[in-house]
Protein backbone atom coordinates (compact mmCIF):
# COMPACT_ATOMS: atom_id res chain seq x y z
CA UNK A 1 0.00 0.00 0.00
CA UNK A 2 1.40 3.40 -0.97
CA UNK A 3 0.01 5.77 1.62
CA UNK A 4 2.21 8.74 0.70
CA UNK A 5 -0.19 9.50 -2.17
CA UNK A 6 -3.06 9.88 0.29
CA UNK A 7 -2.62 13.57 0.94
CA UNK A 8 -6.22 14.81 0.81
CA UNK A 9 -8.68 14.80 3.69
CA UNK A 10 -12.29 13.84 2.87
CA UNK A 11 -15.34 13.73 5.12
CA UNK A 12 -18.23 11.29 4.78
CA UNK A 13 -21.72 12.44 5.76
CA UNK A 14 -25.40 11.62 5.34
CA UNK A 15 -28.42 13.91 4.99
CA UNK A 16 -30.99 13.43 7.74
CA UNK A 17 -33.97 15.33 9.05
CA UNK A 18 -33.28 17.27 12.24
CA UNK A 19 -35.40 19.01 14.86
CA UNK A 20 -35.33 22.50 16.29
CA UNK A 21 -36.17 23.51 19.90
CA UNK A 22 -39.91 23.48 19.15
CA UNK A 23 -39.79 19.92 17.82
CA UNK A 24 -40.40 20.94 14.21
CA UNK A 25 -38.73 18.80 11.57
CA UNK A 26 -35.93 20.53 9.66
CA UNK A 27 -35.13 18.69 6.40
CA UNK A 28 -31.65 18.30 4.98
CA UNK A 29 -29.32 18.40 7.99
CA UNK A 30 -25.78 17.08 7.40
CA UNK A 31 -24.64 14.44 9.88
CA UNK A 32 -20.87 13.89 9.74
CA UNK A 33 -19.90 10.22 9.97
CA UNK A 34 -16.09 10.16 9.76
CA UNK A 35 -13.07 11.63 8.00
CA UNK A 36 -10.14 9.86 6.41
CA UNK A 37 -7.10 10.40 4.19
CA UNK A 38 -7.62 9.79 0.48
CA UNK A 39 -5.88 9.95 -2.85
CA UNK A 40 -7.78 11.94 -5.47
CA UNK A 41 -7.02 10.22 -8.78
CA UNK A 42 -6.74 12.24 -11.94
CA UNK A 43 -8.31 11.19 -15.20
CA UNK A 44 -6.16 9.27 -17.65
CA UNK A 45 -5.50 10.74 -21.10
CA UNK A 46 -7.91 8.23 -22.64
CA UNK A 47 -10.73 9.21 -20.25
CA UNK A 48 -10.07 12.90 -20.86
CA UNK A 49 -10.23 12.45 -24.65
CA UNK A 50 -13.47 10.45 -24.39
CA UNK A 51 -15.09 13.19 -22.30
CA UNK A 52 -13.90 15.88 -24.72
CA UNK A 53 -15.25 14.10 -27.81
CA UNK A 54 -18.58 13.44 -26.06
CA UNK A 55 -18.89 17.13 -25.17
CA UNK A 56 -18.04 18.24 -28.74
CA UNK A 57 -20.60 15.86 -30.28
CA UNK A 58 -23.47 17.78 -28.66
CA UNK A 59 -24.71 21.26 -29.41
CA UNK A 60 -22.45 24.03 -28.18
CA UNK A 61 -20.40 23.78 -25.03
CA UNK A 62 -21.71 21.42 -22.40
CA UNK A 63 -20.77 21.67 -18.79
CA UNK A 64 -19.12 18.41 -17.84
CA UNK A 65 -19.88 16.70 -14.57
CA UNK A 66 -17.02 16.88 -12.14
CA UNK A 67 -16.40 13.17 -11.54
CA UNK A 68 -13.52 12.12 -9.33
CA UNK A 69 -12.16 8.81 -8.04
CA UNK A 70 -10.99 8.59 -4.44
CA UNK A 71 -8.75 5.81 -3.14
CA UNK A 72 -9.05 5.18 0.59
CA UNK A 73 -7.69 2.50 2.91
CA UNK A 74 -9.64 -0.74 3.01
CA UNK A 75 -10.37 -0.70 6.73
CA UNK A 76 -12.30 2.38 7.87
CA UNK A 77 -14.40 3.32 10.90
CA UNK A 78 -17.58 2.52 8.94
CA UNK A 79 -18.42 0.62 5.79
CA UNK A 80 -18.73 3.07 2.88
CA UNK A 81 -21.87 2.76 0.76
CA UNK A 82 -23.67 4.78 -1.90
CA UNK A 83 -26.11 6.38 0.58
CA UNK A 84 -23.25 8.50 1.96
CA UNK A 85 -21.87 11.72 0.52
CA UNK A 86 -18.38 13.24 0.57
CA UNK A 87 -17.01 16.71 1.33
CA UNK A 88 -13.79 17.35 -0.60
CA UNK A 89 -12.17 20.80 -0.74
CA UNK A 90 -15.44 22.48 0.26
CA UNK A 91 -17.58 20.76 -2.39
CA UNK A 92 -20.18 18.05 -1.83
CA UNK A 93 -19.93 14.84 -3.85
CA UNK A 94 -22.50 12.08 -4.32
CA UNK A 95 -21.08 8.55 -4.30
CA UNK A 96 -21.82 6.69 -7.54
CA UNK A 97 -19.86 3.48 -7.04
CA UNK A 98 -17.73 1.79 -4.38
CA UNK A 99 -15.28 -0.92 -5.40
CA UNK A 100 -13.63 -2.78 -2.55
CA UNK A 101 -10.54 -4.96 -3.00
CA UNK A 102 -11.50 -8.04 -0.97
CA UNK A 103 -8.54 -10.07 -2.20
CA UNK A 104 -5.63 -7.86 -1.12
CA UNK A 105 -7.59 -5.78 1.41
CA UNK A 106 -5.55 -2.74 0.39
CA UNK A 107 -7.73 0.03 -1.01
CA UNK A 108 -11.33 0.90 -1.74
CA UNK A 109 -12.06 2.95 -4.85
CA UNK A 110 -14.92 5.43 -4.66
CA UNK A 111 -16.33 7.12 -7.76
CA UNK A 112 -18.18 10.34 -6.95
CA UNK A 113 -19.76 13.25 -8.83
CA UNK A 114 -19.95 16.84 -7.59
CA UNK A 115 -23.38 18.10 -6.57
CA UNK A 116 -24.24 21.49 -8.05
Amino acid sequence: MITRNMNERITFFVIKNGQNEDGEVIPGQKEELFTCWAEASKATVKEFRERTTQDMAGEGIKKRKDTIIFNIRYQQKRVVDSTMMIVFRGNDYEILNVETDFMRKDFSMISAVMIE
